[in-house]
């Protein structure tokens, strides 16, 4: 069990967008994306704009003071609990700023793709470390982000749903066609009934595994760029910001 002090102090500006500051109540190893975990307090500071996005990770969230805009998918009231599972999209949001501020509790942990989760603290203009990371990888093209941009909400929950689903079903066929192979190659048991080690089937196994990839790896050069792009929707107009008064 961790146990951490609450310290109204701690506060930084770590979101991407410098409108929401972080209070980092517990945080996990980022060393072990699988176990590794963030559990934070945080608190809107101005007017959160955010266009329709998704993570890595899994989230569940819990408004305190204020709601939380989700955009098309509608609105998570305060004290109602929201479950936002990796690769769903969610927004665009348009938060304008309250009195009291809003203030919502979120925790954030690996999904089920074993993707992990890596990050440490936010990308916030008070994480430098993480500015600098942001700044000499902003000449990276990240297309599939810029797809989900221009897919409906109810086409991005169907392309997540068979995306994730496609990952499990190859793994259990994977592990079935490895395990098959083990059974068939057998395993040496001795006179007295245990089960002796036997590096054959083993090595066997993982040179199915390795086959297994090779024809996947063949399977995705015969999808030709061409006619995937042909499958991609034209971009929808962005709707345009609401003027801030004052």
């Amino acid at each position: 069990m961790k146990i951490a002090p609450f310290d109204e102090n701690a506060f930084k500006m770590d979101h991407p967008r410098g409108t929401v500051s972080f209070n980092y109540l517990l945080m996990g190893d980022r060393s072990r994306p699988m176990d590794n975990y963030r559990y934070i307090l945080g608190r809107q500071e101005a007017d959160f704009l955010m266009p329709r996005h998704c993570h890595t990770f899994e989230q569940i969230r819990l408004p305190l003071v204020g709601d939380m805009n989700l955009g098309e998918q509608g609105i998570l009231r305060e004290g109602e609990v929201g479950y936002f599972p990796e690769g769903q999209t969610y927004g665009p949001q348009d938060d304008p700023l309250t009195d009291p501020k809003q203030l919502q509790l979120v925790l954030q942990f690996a999904g089920a793709s074993a993707l992990g989760m890596g990050a440490g603290r936010g990308r916030g203009p008070d994480n430098k470390e993480a500015q600098a990371e942001r700044r000499a990888g902003a000449r990276a093209a990240v297309p599939q982000a810029a797809l989900q941009r221009r897919l409906s909400a109810a086409a991005s929950g169907r392309a997540a749903t068979l995306f994730n689903a496609g990952r499990r079903l190859g793994g259990a066929v994977g592990i079935a066609v490895a395990t098959t192979a083990l059974v068939l190659v057998g395993v040496d048991s001795p006179a007295d009934g245990q089960p002796a080690s036997d590096g054959a089937a083993y090595r066997v196994g993982f040179l199915v595994a390795a086959a297994v990839n090779l024809l996947a790896l063949r399977a995705a050069w015969v999808v030709r760029d061409a006619d995937a792009a042909s499958t991609v929707p034209e971009a929808r107009p962005r709707r345009p910001r609401r003027a801030r008064s004052g």
